[in-house]
């Protein structure tokens, strides 16, 4: 066994073991000493308006008002405990619900926004009077960065457990973490990623350097990339004569000559952890709704840091596969500036997270109100929230 990586082929009864009679035959499994493999099993949707519907329906000790709009908590005269909640419906019908226990399940933006829109007994809103509702919000930033060139054609027909499959209708897929260890180590963030095949993704580079070339001569002015452009053409003598070929023939010379995987790759999808900001944060706009009713405004934060570490997670994959000659990863990440198609997972969370100090509360402990998981938590790590969900 190599000392960091080695490649582990699993024959069909291992493969069935992990993903049912649909499995292939055999699979490459990358496996690091400084990585490790995680297996993403994902939820279907229909379950919430299926099942769990006719759940609900069905049982005798839960009632569910449907079209009802949460307004107000409303707590004692003391405001250490929520007494009730008012609400209304679309057409105006105000009523108050009462209850022994609460429970705010409504995600890292409504949480918080209902919090900060009871404010009759305390001005700031429940919980806020640090003005620590709403802040800390954090998501798990997704992007497409980097592509995986394996050293081996054999890896493109035998890397399936980086595929998705389906196990009981449930899709699976296997996806590549940096082990506590390691983290600790390099003091870094959490980080997943999925690979995806892209066939012929190594032309792509040259061919665009090709076209940009080709435009500057046609516009008799050179730019400052076109020396980068030059080389970038040099390096790929294969790929100029490929597009001569195409432009004569109309024909694919690399393809048609099995050079195919030769220049394909896997594109890297990235799953990351943000460190928490106190600026990134919801907060009520002076807009209304038809409620009359403060809308949330958003201002979510991204720090250099957390492009740090996606670099950084990326760098130590791309070292380990050139040491032990599976291959590299071409990294496209620069600096800590924050890339343009960096996005969320639509995963909210840590804005009514606590604390024992009353100084560093997040959100005051109040008898008989109860906040789900995924509001509460102080990182995000890479797990997605919807498992966290459950009342704390």
């Amino acid at each position: 066994m190599k000392e960091h990586i080695r490649c582990l082929r699993l024959g069909r009864t291992d493969t069935m073991r992990l993903f049912g009679k649909t499995a292939p035959g055999r699979k490459w499994i990358l496996w690091m000493k400084l990585s490790t493999q995680r297996l993403f099993q994902f939820g279907r949707k229909e379950i919430f308006y299926q099942e769990y519907r006719e759940e609900l329906r069905h049982a005798e000790n839960i009632k569910v008002y449907l079209n009802a709009t949460a307004l107000e908590l409303r707590t004692d005269e003391y405001a250490n405990r929520i007494r009730s909640i008012a609400a209304t419906t679309l057409g105006g019908r105000q009523f108050d619900v009462r209850s022994q226990c609460f429970i705010l399940a409504m995600g890292g933006l409504e949480n918080p926004r209902l919090l900060l829109l009871s404010n009759n007994q305390i001005k700031p809103g429940i919980g806020n009077q640090h003005d620590r509702v709403g802040r800390f919000f954090m998501e798990h930033p997704h992007l497409w960065s980097g592509v995986f060139y394996p050293s081996t054609d054999s890896f493109f027909s035998e890397s399936g457990l980086y595929n998705i499959h389906y196990r009981d209708n449930l899709p699976v897929m296997g996806k590549l973490v940096l082990s506590e260890e390691k983290m600790r180590e390099e003091k870094i963030l959490n980080n997943t990623v999925s690979i995806h095949f892209s066939p012929m993704q190594a032309l792509r580079k040259p061919v665009r350097a090709i076209y940009e070339v080709k435009q500057s001569i046609l516009r008799g002015k050179a730019d400052e990339s076109i020396l980068s452009n030059l080389k970038t053409i040099f390096s790929n003598p294969d790929v100029v004569f490929n597009q001569a070929v195409k432009k004569i023939s109309g024909t694919d010379w690399l393809a048609n000559h099995g050079k195919k995987f030769k220049y394909s790759g896997y594109l890297l999808n990235m799953m990351s952890e943000q460190a928490p900001d106190p600026e990134s944060r919801v907060s009520l706009s002076r807009n209304r709704d038809r409620f009359g009713q403060n809308r949330l405004e958003l201002n979510w934060k991204m720090n250099g840091s957390d492009v740090r570490s996606i670099r950084r997670f990326q760098e130590i994959l791309d070292g380990e596969l050139r040491k032990n000659l599976l291959g590299h990863l071409d990294i496209e990440l620069e600096g800590d500036t924050i890339p343009e198609k960096i996005h969320g997972g639509y995963h909210h969370m840590g804005t009514t997270r606590m604390d024992r100090d009353p100084k560093k509360e997040w959100l005051m402990k109040i008898a008989k109100c109860t906040v789900s998981k995924i509001c509460l938590l102080p990182a995000p790590r890479y797990f997605r929230p919807q498992v966290m969900q459950i009342p704390h």
